[in-house]
């Protein structure tokens, strides 16, 4: 059964203990890319909502909206931070998403 992240995001990025992906590493620990990009992801319930919105999301400036699909992506703050899944990319190299712009910038495109 699947555990669903903490909301303190660092937290949970940084410890592994989801059995996804650990700081330390760029592999995933088990399965594969497919498994890592739908673990990253999660719909906003109205607790999530709650919770998120005092923030909202980092890469557009918008609240979350109940049902909308967020991950957690790495960008231009520290660790991990659940964005709408529309301004993030997935880096199969690094089992990672990234915001769209910060993604841009690091890899040159």
């Amino acid at each position: 059964m699947l555990k669903e992240p903490p909301l303190d995001t660092q937290e949970w990025a940084s410890s592994g203990s989801v059995g996804v992906f650990s700081s330390q590493t760029k592999e995933p620990e088990k399965g594969g890319c497919m498994e890592t990009k739908a673990k990253l992801k999660i719909l906003i319930d109205l607790e999530k909502q709650n919770r998120l919105n005092a923030e909202g999301c980092l890469a557009c400036g918008h609240k979350f909206n109940l049902g909308d699909e967020v991950v957690l992506a790495r960008g231009k703050w520290q660790g991990f931070k659940f964005i709408h899944e529309g301004e993030a990319i997935f880096d199969q190299g690094s089992d990672v998403y990234y915001e769209r712009k910060y993604y841009q910038t690091i890899k040159g495109v």
